[in-house]
């Protein structure tokens, strides 16, 4: 792959020299200045070019450069078509443009371990579930690679939050009441100028793995266990997904509880994450020839949370300052008993 960088400079210029098109007169001058000599130099050989920059308006070129290297390494290093290579799973990692392709490493990630045995128990005998759902979140939240120095998305807190959220499908956690869709900021009018006061962000469930029941059995104990890995596999990607989006300006900041509390909040409030539930709820796993499991999961985890209108309005109302607290964990509980 040749890149090209500072494609915006060769825009200005375009746009200097008075040309009708610029974009089109760049892309002429590029293959007759530069990517015309390389190509006689390289005699041949299989090359693909891209110009790029950093201006935020050509944002779009970038992410076809994680996409064109993506591919590329799928293409030279996959032995198999359904085995994605560790190398290119390693090209989804680092990327933090496309959410997409993150998603994409979470299924490669998944098919490679754990996803389609999910109904066999055959990687997780004699195993207690919150062992074997250790295993299944930290392989997910090393794809999305996250600026995340206090390991929050790895603690303790944020796991059992994801637990029971999962546990939720079938009972096993207890749905807390919620009045109306907390928002984090509430405006007072005065005559004044507008002063914003940021309220508690406030988790629904308590965290801490500890308290979540239904993952300390062992794994062959819950029936339709699949569901609640399902569950679990499929909120944890939307739940990230969804923190990508509200971090992607700012990803070289770390990443803050205000964050992933946000993120969290924004997907458990909405109708998308009670249509998964009920979409796995009917799920089997006994269909000869296929693994509906894996079948399902793909599906699920491949429908964008950030499309999902009820999803993006909530977004567009999570102020800045909220992305930027990093106050304690707060449950309903613990909000209860301080008030």
């Amino acid at each position: 792959m040749v890149v090209f960088t500072k494609y915006d400079k060769l825009l200005t210029y375009m746009e200097m020299e008075k040309e009708a098109n610029p974009e089109a007169a760049a892309e002429q001058y590029l293959k007759k200045y530069c990517i015309d000599p390389i190509e006689e130099f390289a005699g041949g050989a299989d090359l693909s070019y891209l110009a790029v920059s950093s201006n935020p308006k050509l944002n779009e070129r970038r992410k076809r450069l994680i996409d064109l290297t993506h591919k590329k390494v799928t293409e030279r290093f996959n032995l198999r078509v359904d085995t994605p290579s560790p190398v290119s799973v390693v090209t989804l990692m680092a990327q933090r443009i496309s959410p997409g392709l993150k998603i994409q490493g979470s299924i490669d990630v998944g098919r490679q371990r754990y996803w389609t045995t999910l109904t066999s128990s055959a990687n997780f005998k004699g195993h207690t579930i919150t062992e074997c759902l250790a295993v299944i979140h930290t392989d997910i939240v090393c794809v999305w690679n996250f600026n995340d120095p206090l390991q929050y998305l790895y603690s303790d807190e944020f796991r059992g939050l994801m637990a029971n959220l999962a546990g939720t499908i079938d009972g096993s956690t207890p749905e807390p009441r919620r009045l109306s869709r907390i928002d984090s900021t509430s405006s007072i009018y005065e005559t004044g100028p507008l002063l914003v006061v940021l309220v508690p962000l406030v988790l629904p469930f308590a965290v801490g793995r500890g308290l979540v029941r239904w993952a300390r059995q062992t794994y062959q104990q819950l029936p339709n266990v699949h569901h609640n890995f399902m569950a679990y596999i499929v909120d944890l990607v939307h739940v990230l997904e969804i923190l990508f989006s509200l971090t992607a300006s700012n990803n070289e900041k770390k990443l803050t509880r205000g964050a992933v509390s946000s993120a969290f909040n924004a997907y458990y409030d909405s109708e998308m994450r009670r249509d998964v539930h009920r979409q796995i709820k009917g799920v089997g796993y006994n269909i000869p020839g296929r693994d509906a499991v894996l079948d399902k999961i793909i599906t699920l985890v491949s429908t964008s949370p950030t499309d999902d209108s009820d999803i993006s309005s909530a977004l567009r109302k999570i102020p800045l300052e909220s992305l930027a607290r990093d106050d304690e964990w707060l449950t309903i509980d613990a909000n209860c008993q301080k008030a």
